[in-house]
């Protein structure tokens, strides 16, 4: 059984963001210490006096560099086109991968809340075929040297990323579910 410190820094009332970071990095740290296996956090944008994590591929590499042992998982990276590319996911990942000496876990999702899909644009018709699309070109980008997608939301042509992530065959992916349909698609 694996022990996983979730939290999405939401700030209480009163607190500052930058008190709320400080007090995570002090969490963290302490879940490390007492022997948790992981930490992660989803991506939340423009949440309304909530969660105050809107960019863990920032947050991350800091605490890797303050940690030794600590698995850190994206629970969730957004997909749509218009809120990640998924090559600046994959580029993201490897990095993360290569400063946490392998530590690193993807997880993806299409975006569920209206708040965030209308802040950048995103047609909620379209977010699962997006999603979708981008996870198959994030599997490629990491397991082929030279790779390319053709799709109906990507249309990369044939590139090599830089840099590679260090798990073989990459770091472990996987995909929140919120409904029968999503599941299945995730399986």
């Amino acid at each position: 059984m694996d022990f996983i410190l979730m939290t999405e820094g939401d700030t209480p009332v009163g607190l500052t963001h930058e008190h709320r970071y400080r007090e995570l990095i002090e969490e963290v740290l302490l879940a490390e210490r007492v022997g948790f296996d992981a930490f992660g956090s989803s991506e939340q944008h423009v949440a309304l006096g909530t969660a105050s994590v809107s960019a863990p591929e920032v947050l991350y590499p800091y605490l890797m560099a303050l940690t030794s042992r600590i698995r850190f998982i994206h629970l969730v990276t957004l997909l749509p086109t218009r809120i990640n590319h998924a090559l600046r996911v994959a580029e993201r990942v490897a990095t993360e991968d290569i400063l946490s000496n392998g530590r690193i876990e993807l997880g993806t999702g299409r975006g569920n809340t209206t708040l965030a899909l209308r802040a950048f644009e995103v047609d909620p018709s379209e977010n699962k075929a997006q999603w979708r699309e981008g996870v198959e070109l994030i599997r490629r980008a990491f397991l082929d040297d030279v790779f390319s997608y053709v799709g109906e939301h990507y249309k990369i042509p044939p590139r090599s990323l830089v840099p590679k992530p260090l798990q073989t065959p990459y770091p472990p992916i996987s995909a929140a579910a919120g409904s029968p349909s999503s599941v299945e698609t995730a399986a």
